[in-house]
């Protein structure tokens, strides 16, 4: 069974933070949502639900990219919504922008 780290207020030891300009309850929030979905959906399925929970729970216009190995990327986001992690062989990279974009 999957045990949230939201209790303890630290990230999963599987998580390694690339970069992120986001509160870690967030940060948790999303990478035990991540977690969970992994193990139920491919890569294409996975982006689409990631995307959907953070739109439902942070508000829309979030940008999601799942990708396994190497990748850059540069972009703008709101202030505390950018969060870019590894979780074990898949890196996951989340941004939001405003709504208008």
């Amino acid at each position: 069974a999957v045990v949230s780290t939201q209790s303890t207020g630290t990230l999963d030891p599987e998580v390694t933070v690339i970069q992120t300009d986001m509160p870690i309850g967030d940060q948790i929030k999303i990478s035990d949502e991540a977690r969970t979905l992994r193990k139920e959906k491919d890569a294409m399925e996975l982006t689409a639900a990631v995307k959907a929970y953070l739109d439902q729970t942070y508000g829309v216009a979030w940008h999601v990219v799942v990708t396994r190995g190497e990748f850059w990327i540069q972009c703008n986001h709101r202030p505390e919504r950018s969060f870019h992690f590894k979780l074990g062989d898949t890196g996951y990279s989340l941004w939001q922008t405003s709504d208008d974009c």
